[in-house]
C-alpha cells in the first residue's frame, strides 16, 4: 500500500505545477505573437554536454528567462537546461554566472 502523500509534497507538487504552467501560458502567449524563445528547438538546452559559453549569452535576455528560473529553482528539474543552467545533482555548476542571470 502506497503511503499518503505529506501536505509539504502536496504544496511543493502544487508550486512545480503552477509554475511549470505559468512558464508555458508565457511561451504561448509569445507564440501567439510570432516570437520564439531562444530555446525552442535549440538541441544545446537537451543535450547531456554543453560547454558554459555554447549557453550562457543565449538565456539572459528571454523574455521567460525571470519565470524558466522560478519554475527552476522550485522544481529542480533533473533534465535540460533551465534559465542558463542545470538544476540536478550531476551538474550543480552554472552555465552562466550570477551576475549574468541577476533580473
Amino acid at each position: 500500500m502506497a503511503k499518503d502523500k505529506s501536505p509539504q509534497r502536496i504544496a511543493k507538487e502544487l508550486a512545480e505545477t503552477t509554475a511549470l504552467q505559468t512558464l508555458y501560458k508565457a511561451i504561448e502567449n509569445l507564440a501567439d505573437e510570432n516570437i520564439s524563445t531562444p530555446c525552442f528547438g535549440n538541441e544545446l538546452f537537451t543535450m547531456d554536454f554543453i560547454h558554459g559559453d555554447d549557453i550562457g549569452d543565449i538565456c539572459t535576455p528571454c523574455p521567460v528567462f525571470t519565470l524558466c528560473k522560478n519554475y527552476a529553482v522550485i522544481a529542480r528539474p533533473e533534465a535540460g537546461v533551465w534559465a542558463g543552467r542545470r538544476w540536478n545533482s550531476t551538474h550543480e555548476k552554472p552555465i552562466i554566472t550570477e551576475s549574468e542571470s541577476n533580473d
